[in-house]
């Protein structure tokens, strides 16, 4: 069984977001480097996912791997989706892949108020200086 297509088995073995979720850890682990990582198939599968078990926070993670497939702006429009989501309203990740796709745009005014933004959210230590860190190399 590939990673770009999951088929229910003759036997009638249940498809769910679990083995999907568990193939989508099994393709990123499965790259020997990063540019190695097979980014379409990724997005195939989210898009299973998403037919499986919509989430704001699945459509999010989708916007990486719509991003690495599709290029900057189609990130941002499907990012641009979920913006007024009530569950991504606190959640620091939001703004901080909208600040990695501006500062890959060269908005580097927008990536900053973004990361600014994400810094204003709940998130750990590390998380903090990887955001501060991001901000700074936008100037």
């Amino acid at each position: 069984m590939g990673f770009a297509h999951f088929e229910r088995s003759a036997e009638g073995d249940e498809l769910t977001a679990y083995h999907v979720q568990a193939a989508i850890a099994a393709a990123h682990a499965g790259a020997y480097r990063f540019d190695a990582t097979p980014w379409p198939a990724i997005l195939n599968l989210y898009d299973q996912l998403m037919t499986l078990h919509a989430s704001p926070l699945v459509a999010l993670n989708r916007v990486v791997a719509v991003w690495k497939v599709h290029g900057t702006d189609a990130a941002l429009l499907a990012l641009a989706g979920l913006e007024a989501e009530p569950a991504l309203a606190t959640y620091y990740l939001l703004p901080a892949v909208r600040g990695r796709l501006l500062a890959e745009r060269g908005d580097l005014n927008a990536a900053r108020r973004a990361f600014a933004s994400a810094l204003e959210r709940p998130c750990s230590e590390p998380e903090r200086r990887l955001l501060q860190r991001r901000m700074q190399e936008c100037g």
